[in-house]
């Protein structure tokens, strides 16, 4: 299912170690995580997280794509795809959008691309781990075809979409949005 887009949105995708090699995306993305709530931070980090260590986790990042989102210019959410390569590469996505900018179908639309450039570089399973208390990001990962499995940790979920039908990858590969998800 696409996700409905918030009007004025435009969505970037930067996939960081490619030349020419844009450095200040890890600024950008500090700055972003650093903005957000206690709560979406939490759900973000998937625990407490102080500025030092958001601070450090945007310096290591290593992510394969980053997907800006903007609304008149304003970044108001990021989404990282990170993948581990391999015969059968897998990828894993993890998404924020500031807390002003939320319920407005930014992060629908976050998830989508990441999943879209996820097949694009021919990832086959992709995960996201979230809190069950986050219920946003179970209800966007379930539109999205995902299936969420249960943890032994009860205050965790993971969701997991599997490698795609035959004509969807090509689709994907293309850019041209699958049949199945119009």
């Amino acid at each position: 299912m696409q996700a409905q887009i918030f009007p004025g949105l435009s969505l970037s995708a930067l996939p960081p170690d490619t030349p020419p090699v844009r450095t200040e995306w890890r600024d950008q993305l500090r700055a972003h995580l650093l903005r957000l709530g206690p709560q979406t931070r939490l759900n973000r980090f998937l625990g407490a997280s102080s500025d030092a260590t958001v601070a450090g986790y945007a310096a290591r990042a290593a992510p394969a794509v980053l997907i800006e989102a903007r609304v008149g210019g304003q970044l108001c959410g990021m989404a990282e795809l990170h993948v581990r390569p391999g015969p059968r590469p897998v990828g894993e996505i993890a998404l924020s959008v500031e807390d002003v900018w939320q319920r407005q179908g930014i992060g629908a639309a976050l998830f989508d691309r990441a999943v879209l450039e996820a097949r694009r570089r021919g990832v086959g399973d992709i995960w996201i781990f979230y809190l069950r208390s986050n219920l946003a990001i179970r209800k966007i990962s379930e539109r999205a075809g995902f299936t969420r499995i249960e943890d032994a940790d009860p205050a965790m979920a993971s969701a997991h979409l599997g490698r795609p039908a035959a004509g969807e990858a090509e689709a994907a590969w293309n850019g041209a949005p699958p049949d199945s998800r119009d």
